[in-house]
């Protein structure tokens, strides 16, 4: 699957640029998931 682990870079790079963004992104990954 590669698309999810697209998915868990962008989380990884969100939370060394902002922190804020990256709790948004996981409350997303959290829905779809």
């Amino acid at each position: 699957e590669q698309s999810h682990d697209g998915l868990v870079a962008a989380v990884y790079i969100a939370l060394v640029y902002d922190f804020d963004r990256a709790q948004v992104i996981l409350d997303l990954l959290n829905t779809y998931a």
